[in-house]
Order: structure tokens, then C-alpha cells, then sequence
């Protein structure tokens, strides 16, 4: 019994033979503050444009409509970037799980 959990421990399994949570620890940090900071980094977004929009008006001549694709473009990227990174990390090639 002794040399199995030695065993397991080297492999990073649990004695229930399932994946330590020690190993993913770290990761698991790591991706949510990465989601952190693209959350602060789009709140960040959406101040600056709302605040260059005025100065977009005025140089462009935009009526409401054109303002408001304007700031609806910002979140229809972010939208579109989200739906294809997924499709972009398989074809690069990412472990699958």
C-alpha cells in the first residue's frame, strides 16, 4: 500500500486514481486572472470609446444611427473574437480534452 500511493503521488493521480488537484492548482489561478483582466481590459474599452465618440461625432459628421454602430461594432467583435478563438486554439493544434 505504501509504494502505491508513492506511485500515484509521482503520476499526480489521487489514490482514487483521479487527477491531483495540486497539479491544476496554479492553472486554475492563472485562467481566472486572466478573465479578470480581460474583463477590466473590455470595461477599459468601453470607457474609451464612449469617451472618443464624442470627438468620432464630431469629425465625422455621424448622425445617432452611425454612433451608435459605432459603440455596437465594439461589442459585436469582442462577440465574434470570442465564438471563433475556440475554432482558432483547435486548428493551432491545442490538446484536446
Amino acid at each position: 500500500m505504501e509504494k502505491e500511493k508513492d506511485i500515484t503521488a509521482e503520476l499526480g493521480r489521487d489514490a482514487a486514481g483521479g487527477l491531483g488537484a495540486k497539479k491544476y492548482q496554479p492553472l486554475v489561478y492563472i485562467v481566472a486572472f486572466t478573465a479578470a483582466l480581460a474583463g477590466l481590459l473590455f470595461g477599459l474599452d468601453i470607457g474609451v470609446i464612449s469617451g472618443a465618440l464624442k470627438f468620432i461625432a464630431k469629425q465625422f459628421s455621424a448622425t445617432t444611427f452611425e454612433q451608435e454602430w459605432v459603440v455596437s461594432s465594439l461589442l459585436l467583435g469582442a462577440v465574434a473574437g470570442t465564438l471563433l478563438s475556440g475554432k482558432i486554439g483547435r486548428a493551432s493544434c491545442r490538446e484536446r480534452v
